[in-house]
C-alpha cells in the first residue's frame, strides 16, 4: 500500500475511534451502514438481490416493520396480518398512506379457527401461548393484561384465495412462540418464498413456543440455509440474549 494511502487509512481508524468513544460515554454505539452491521441495510440488500416484490408481514402490530421496509426505498407490496383489534386499527390507518400496502385483521397459523389470545401491555409480545415467567423477568412491559377472541386462517388459504403470481417473495414471522403453527399451514407453499425472516428464541419465553433449533431444522428441511442472525430481546444488565432474528435464504438461490 502506498504511503499516502496508509497515512489516509490511520487518519480514517482514529477519526473513527474517536467518535465511537464519544458515543460511548453517552451509552451509544455508532455502527456503519453496511450489511455486515446494520439490518436496514442488510435486508435492503437481500431484497433487491433477490428482487423481492412482496412482502408477507405476519404478526404485524402496528406497522412498525412496513413503514421502516418502506422507507428504506422498497417498492413492491406489503401485505400485513394482525389479529388484535386495537394494534390492528393502527396498522389500517398505516397502509392506507401506501397504496402497495394491505392490511388483513387476521392472524396466522396452522388451521382455520377462532383463539383466545393473551393481549401483552406493550401489545407487541400478545401470543395466543402463555407467557413463561423468563421473560415476564426481562421484560415486564411484556406482562399479559386481557385476552381477546381472534381470527386465525393459515398462509396456504390466503395464497388460494388471492391467487399470489410467481413474483419472488418474503416472509417475515414475529408470532411470539408460534412460528412452527405458521410454517405448518404454508407448507403449501414455501416453495415460492425466497426469504423468511423469522423471530427465534434462545430459551423459553412462551409456554409450548418452539426454540431455536428446531425452526432451523424444520427451514432446512424445506430447504432455506440460515443466512445470517441479528440481535433481538436482550437482558440489558447481564447482556444475555434471549431472542434474535434468524436470515433464511432458499438454498438454491445461494
Amino acid at each position: 500500500m502506498a504511503k499516502g494511502n496508509l497515512k489516509l487509512l490511520h487518519f480514517y481508524y482514529a477519526i473513527t475511534g474517536f467518535f465511537q468513544s464519544l458515543f460511548n460515554l453517552i451509552g451509544l454505539e455508532m455502527r456503519f451502514y453496511n450489511p455486515s452491521s446494520s439490518e436496514t441495510a442488510l435486508m435492503k440488500y437481500l431484497s433487491q438481490k433477490y428482487n423481492i416484490g412482496i412482502i408477507l408481514d405476519v404478526g404485524a402490530s402496528k406497522g412498525q416493520y412496513g413503514q421502516k421496509v418502506f422507507k428504506n426505498g422498497f417498492k413492491g407490496k406489503i401485505y400485513s396480518f394482525e389479529p388484535i383489534s386495537n394494534s390492528f386499527d393502527y396498522l389500517q390507518k398505516n397502509a392506507e398512506s401506501n397504496p402497495n400496502w394491505t392490511a388483513f385483521n387476521f392472524g396466522l397459523g396452522d388451521k382455520t379457527d377462532s383463539f383466545s389470545i393473551n393481549v401483552s401491555y406493550n401489545s407487541d409480545s400478545s401470543s395466543i401461548l402463555g407467557m413463561n415467567d423468563t421473560h415476564v423477568k426481562n421484560a415486564e412491559i411484556a406482562s399479559y393484561v386481557g385476552t381477546e377472541e381472534v381470527k386465525i386462517r393459515t398462509l396456504d388459504s390466503f395464497f388460494e384465495e388471492n391467487k399470489l403470481d410467481n413474483t419472488c417473495m418474503m416472509l417475515k414471522l414475529d408470532v411470539q412462540g408460534y412460528e412452527k403453527n405458521v410454517l405448518i399451514g404454508a407448507v403449501n407453499n414455501l416453495s415460492k418464498i425466497s426469504i423468511i425472516q423469522a423471530e427465534l428464541s434462545l430459551t423459553t419465553l412462551y409456554d409450548g413456543g418452539v426454540l431455536i433449533e428446531e425452526i432451523i431444522s424444520i427451514l432446512r428441511k424445506e430447504g432455506f440455509e440460515l443466512y445470517t442472525l441479528i440481535q433481538g430481546f436482550k437482558n440489558k444488565k447481564s447482556g444475555q440474549t434471549l431472542q434474535v432474528d434468524g436470515i433464511f435464504i432458499r438454498k438454491s438461490l445461494l
